[in-house]
């Protein structure tokens, strides 16, 4: 059974996108996240899910099975599942982008904010490897655009949020997309 929506959510780190995604959870979606298929392989393997050790097992399948790998697995993910609304939260890659585009129609969400808006939430929620400083921050935002070609990803994107403000202001712009 195709999805009756399905959204692909995406942006730099601390922009938002798990806030877009729980809200949306909140109104009855069903997530999809590419970091947890990812954390899920790192429990497997023993190994500590900090941002670094993720990152090069995401490096690692994408050499032995190609880059838009994790995108695959989410199409089967999708295919297997019964969910009317489904999220797809952190695409990376633009190869993942373009797997999801071959099989369904997805409505791709930019969600950004200024950088040290996104450090300042990242320096709240303090998870595994998560920078201490804004110079930190700045490289692993740098480090993860080149690895990953976030930038590019985020050139598909059907709809930007601009995430700025509360977390309010944020579900209120969402609220704008599920009732447009």
């Amino acid at each position: 059974m195709k999805p009756k929506r399905l959204w692909g959510v995406m942006g730099k780190m601390g922009s938002g996108k798990d806030a877009v995604t729980d809200y949306l959870q909140d109104q009855g979606w069903n997530e999809i996240g590419m970091g947890d298929i990812i954390r899920s392989i790192a429990a497997e393997r023993g190994i500590e899910p900090a941002r670094d050790n993720l990152d090069k097992i995401q490096n690692e399948y994408a050499e032995k099975y190609g880059k838009g790998f994790l995108g695959k697995i989410v199409c089967d993910k999708i295919k297997e599942s019964e969910y009317e609304n489904i999220v797809v939260n952190g695409l990376r890659r633009p190869e993942d982008v373009l797997e999801l585009e071959k099989e369904y129609d997805v409505l791709f969400i930019g969600v950004d904010a200024d950088p040290e808006i996104r450090f300042e939430r990242m320096a709240k929620r303090g998870r595994v490897g998560d920078p201490k400083t804004y110079d930190d921050f700045l490289r692993m935002d740098e480090n993860q655009n080149r690895i990953f070609g976030i930038d590019e990803a985020f050139g598909k994107t059907d709809v930007v949020i601009y995430n700025n403000g509360s977390l309010e202001n944020l579900r209120k712009k969402v609220d704008k997309l599920l009732n447009g």
